[in-house]
């Protein structure tokens, strides 16, 4: 039976470290359409403060990391094997996550419009309003707040060129999404396009 563990990596030994890249490594370059280099998978695991993982047996099969600080949880990724997709497993990581660490503000980075969804829905849920946001735009006070750690933030939320490519495919039907689907439209993924996403506690 699977289940949801948390760990912070911050307090691994060294050894430990390796051995968890040894495990994540290729289960995060299998998630991505393009190569990711070692380097920046070790980067993103060892500078967030909690890993979130889903486990069955003894293989992980999905986890997510973050930094959880005193009003505001960032999450860097939200990982999942290909196999596990459209099971709700990303969905019940960042629900794990929002739970654990409650704070006025979320955030990720982000090309994907199926971790979009998936993070819109579960915050929503919870009490959150989401941006971007087809038909509203966030709160000046908010966008300020985003400002003084990206001067370059716009109202439109979109980081251009952030990754400098397109790294993950585009594989969610967007049939039943069209609004969403318009509101990605708007990012150059060959470019590497990204969208600030902000989700505020109502």
């Amino acid at each position: 039976m699977a289940v949801i563990k948390l760990l912070n990596p911050t307090d691994l030994l060294e050894h430990q470290k390796i051995s968890l890249f040894e495990e994540l490594h290729p289960l995060t370059e299998n998630a991505f359409e393009h190569h990711i280099t070692p380097r920046n998978i070790w980067t993103n695991l060892f500078k967030a403060n909690y890993l979130f993982y889903i486990q069955d047996g003894n293989q992980i099969e999905a986890y997510t990391t973050g930094q959880a600080n005193q009003n505001k949880l960032h999450i860097y990724a939200v990982i999942v094997d290909p196999n596990n997709h459209t099971k709700g497993t990303g969905k019940a990581l960042i629900r794990e996550s929002l739970n654990r660490f409650p704070r006025q503000i979320i955030s990720t980075q982000t090309q994907n419009p199926v971790l979009y969804l998936s993070l819109k829905s579960v915050a929503e849920d919870l009490g959150y309003d989401v941006f971007p946001h087809p038909r509203n735009e966030l709160p000046l006070h908010i966008l300020k707040q985003l400002q003084t750690e990206m001067p370059a933030l716009e109202t439109s939320l979109i980081l251009r060129g952030l990754y400098g490519r397109q790294l993950r495919p585009t594989s969610l039907q967007m049939n039943k999404h069209f609004d969403i689907a318009s509101l990605f439209d708007k990012l150059d993924l060959g470019a590497g396009d990204a969208y600030q996403v902000v989700c505020v506690k109502k």
